[in-house]
């Protein structure tokens, strides 16, 4: 045997006894070592002595050759110690100048120095270096010791394990998830910058508080990183980790190593080692388990450990949780908010089958690359078939409906929710007395609309249709398209097909196609249906909600109105049905600018409600939050909040706090808690709310960009404007992006925007975003325009004042002004605020009074 390969096998040997007690290390040798090896046996006995205590190789817990701390290591002052491992001390240290900041130092541990540890050091210091990356810890500065001891100067991560924050903050599945997500990201930067670092498992991925944004990961400790191109970073250039990773040597934590690391034949690691490991800690955040136990891997000799890890197939995390004892099960359950019966359920299909692929044995049937396990995540997340799932046609489909069920209440709901329709109607029939004839035409409707609905609009979500999966959309527009005349004999049935139709494209925001749609089954109910019919109240009140929807106010009213005449004819004036309309012409007529009626409107539906179904019916507790929302606008915060206050604890009660009808008045009392001065409790519900919103509606829906803008609104009004800067920018692209420029939330959006920019002394700036936020409000308002529009026009007459465009300002508050008072009654504070400002432009002032 040449001295190279004695050397190899003494480390290795080192290394192996090194995660044994004390005890055992000496049975362990006499195992392995011939009885012609007793001066090797003697050696690793005296440098185990040396290093003395270790639980694991690469994680020994005490560092004998420091007896004490230094004061100083280079130019840092040293203020502590955070934690020891199997290469080095790392050290709480102050950094003075040239910058004043803290961070750690990673000073190599004394022992068994051997050349390939040094070397492994100084590997991690050059391919640190070559890191920057938002969740990846960064590196400052390296250098020696006066004694000859390498170090390198890194962020200070304030954080903990990404497994311990996830069930401390019993984080959801799809939260763990996204997390997951940004961790990949991150080791794929890494393999682009021809670094892998071979050592990922919780303790090396901590979760900081990364403020609005949630936790954020940051990977750490490339201690043990194989740099597998050169030193610039290309494959097989000079200078790269020649004689790091040699065949017969292990680096790495035995429960997250994969199979080729454990094999000591094994010299070709590469990027997929990551994904595996990337398997066993996405396995872990899911199911609370490893795939293989630690104590049985730890336990077991060498030569078995490399067999496990190379040869057993682990349960999948589905199996895992199933076989967690009773208690331990309803741990993780628990922490990821759900039954341990649901998380096994979770966890079965797509995220067995993206774990089962992660941690694949062979390296060429793993996924390619962290950043192709990261987007099969994404895929579940969305809905969309994955790429480890099987192929099959049944299953893309079922991906199909569950992809949309929200969105639609349908596709297959497209059928159902027509079934519940008519099954409701009958029912609505009985109770009015009606003929059996009536009944019999119900029933009659009911069957036709549902035969058309399963072969033309479910035979063409069929995956199998062209050889492709269609989406919804495109299935609508099949569906819609072979309407044409077949039912020219039966007006009835057209028109429930059209209103399920174009009900749905409402669902996907197609609002103009819905409109189609949905006047043209209007005008048919209208023609061939009864007054009294509620077929022909339910098919015009969804068109005046699809206008109401499309900000078309003119459309929409007349249509509210005579479905509300019918209705209190035909059902009276405490039917549900009637104070649902009552409740949404109310709404209307807010963005209408017209208050007074609208509170009417609003009062009479919060009190029918209360009367009739009591305090915590649902649809009490949604128009009580309509109510709230218009008196916030009329400057009337502490009546909101009374009624908030008790919206709010009835939706906890009733639906959970993660419902959106709840998160939606967890923002709304906000608002008003802004409005009497309780700032503290507001930005705690804002910050709660963006979170819950987040998990629960996903980062592009509108009410998360919605948080984000209100929350950037607090920041901005308690001094804090270039905190909201990053949040309100985020904010309005997002909601742009949702709901169009001809939008009032989007305007809303560019009017907080101005307002931040004008905070940190950007006027000019501040004015691009008023002119769009006030020409989208001319879009969404007309002619009459409505008191929104009247405060960003005061808003925008204020900084073109602040840039010495008097006349424009002038212009500008005149309008806002009359606006103002036109919705909200000369009384209005904003009104005397505009008076104000307009008195001190004429009375000659260089800039606007500061508004109250």
């Amino acid at each position: 045997m040449t001295d190279g390969a004695d050397e190899l096998r003494k480390e290795r040997l080192f290394a192996d006894a090194l995660e044994r007690t004390p005890a055992e290390r000496a049975a362990f040798l006499d195992g392995v070592l011939g009885e012609d090896e007793a001066a090797l046996r003697a050696e690793l006995l005296a440098l185990l002595d040396v290093s003395d205590g270790g639980d694991a190789f690469l994680e020994a817990p005490a560092w004998q050759g420091l007896e004490r701390i230094p004061e100083r290591v280079g130019p840092y002052r040293v203020t502590g110690e955070l934690g020891r491992g199997g290469m080095g001390v790392v050290l709480r240290a102050e950094q003075d100048a040239p910058l004043r900041r803290s961070l750690a130092l990673k000073l190599l541990r004394p022992g068994p120095a051997t050349r390939d540890v040094l070397a492994r050091f100084e590997a991690e210091r050059q391919t640190l270096a070559r890191l920057e990356h938002s969740a990846i810890a960064t590196i400052h500065d390296a250098g020696t010791t006066d004694d000859g001891r390498p170090y390198f100067a890194m962020e200070l991560v304030e954080g903990a394990p990404i497994t311990d924050v996830c069930d401390g903050r019993r984080m959801t599945l799809a939260a763990r998830l996204e997390l997951f997500e940004r961790v990949c990201d991150a080791v794929q930067y890494a393999h682009q910058k021809g670094v892998i670092h071979r050592d990922l498992k919780p303790s090396n991925v901590l979760v900081v508080d990364g403020g609005t944004g949630g936790p954020a990961p940051k990977v750490i400790d490339f201690g043990i990183a194989k740099a597998f191109g050169g030193a610039d970073g290309a494959e097989g250039g000079d200078g790269g980790d020649q004689g790091l990773t040699r065949a017969g040597e292990i680096v790495g934590t035995p429960e997250a190593m994969s199979p080729e690391q454990a094999d000591l034949a094994g010299d070709d690691l590469d990027t997929r080692t990551d994904v595996y490991s990337l398997g066993v800690l996405l396995y872990e955040l899911v199911s609370g388990a490893l795939p293989f136990d630690a104590e049985r891997l730890r336990a077991a000799g060498f030569a078995e450990m490399n067999r496990i890890l190379r040869e057993e197939v682990p349960p999948r995390p589905s199996q895992r949780v199933l076989a967690l004892g009773p208690a331990e099960r309803e741990r993780a359950a628990a922490a990821r908010r759900r039954s341990a019966s649901s998380l096994e359920r979770a966890l079965r299909g797509d995220l067995d089958w993206i774990v089962a692929r992660a941690l694949e044995k062979e390296r060429d049937r793993r996924y390619a690359s962290a950043s192709e396990l990261a987007a099969d995540v994404r895929r579940h997340l969305d809905g969309e078939p994955v790429l480890a799932g099987p192929p099959s046609a049944r299953y893309r489909a079922a991906k199909f409906v569950a992809r949309h069920r929200v969105q639609v209440g349908a596709a297959a709901a497209v059928l159902v929710s027509l079934v519940v329709g008519v099954v409701a109607a009958t029912w609505n029939a009985v109770e009015l007395g009606r003929s059996r004839d009536a009944l019999a035409r119900e029933q009659r409707v009911s069957d036709a609309i549902n035969q058309f609905l399963r072969e033309d609009i479910l035979g063409a979500v069929d995956p199998r249709s062209g050889g492709r999966e269609l989406t919804l959309r495109e299935a609508l527009d099949v569906a819609a398209a072979s309407i044409g005349d077949r039912f020219a004999d039966d007006p009835e049935v057209e028109v429930g097909i059209r209103q399920t139709i174009g009900d749905t494209y409402r669902s996907l925001g197609e609002l103009d196609l819905g409109i189609a749609q949905l006047e043209r089954a209007a005008e048919l109910a209208r023609e061939h249906l009864p007054e009294a019919d509620e077929a022909r109240m339910r098919a015009i009140g969804d068109l005046a909600i699809a206008y109401d929807e499309a900000n078309r106010v003119d459309d929409a009213e007349p249509i509210y109105r005579e479905q509300l005449r019918m209705q209190r004819g035909v059902f009276g004036e405490r039917d549900r049905r009637t104070l649902q309309t009552t409740a949404n012409l109310g709404g209307l007529l807010i963005v209408a600018g017209r208050v007074d009626e609208a509170e009417r409107m609003l009062r009479t539906a919060v009190e029918g409600y209360r009367e009739t179904f009591g305090e915590d019916d649902g649809e009490t507790i949604v128009a009580k939050q309509h109510l709230a929302n218009l008196l916030i606008s009329l400057d009337r915060f502490a009546e909101a909040r009374d009624l908030l206050d008790e919206a709010y604890a009835s939706s906890v009660a009733l639906r959970g706090v993660e419902h959106p009808y709840t998160i939606a008045a967890m923002g709304a009392l906000s608002k008003a808690l802004v409005g009497v001065g309780d700032t503290d409790e507001a930005e705690r519900l804002r910050r709660e709310g963006l979170r819950l919103s987040t998990e629960r509606l996903g980062a592009d829906h509108y009410m998360t960009a919605q948080f984000l803008g209100v929350l950037a609104s607090l920041m901005r009004e308690t001094g804090r404007a270039a905190e909201a800067l990053p949040l309100v920018v985020d904010a309005e692209a997002r909601i742009a992006a949702a709901l169009g420029d001809a939008h009032s939330h989007t305007s809303g959006a560019r009017h907080e925007l101005a307002l931040v920019h004008s905070a940190l002394g950007d006027d000019a700036e501040a004015l691009v975003w008023l002119d769009r936020c006030v020409e989208g409000g001319r879009a969404v308002f007309g002619e009459e325009g409505h008191h929104d529009l009247g405060a960003w026009l005061v808003t925008r007459g204020r900084c073109r004042w602040g840039l010495g465009d008097r006349e424009g300002a002038r212009a500008d508050l005149v309008e806002g002004r009359a606006l103002l008072a036109a919705g909200l009654g000369e009384e209005s504070p904003r009104v005397e605020a505009a008076d104000v400002a307009l008195a001190a432009l004429d009375a000659g002032a260089e800039s606007p009074p500061e508004p109250r």
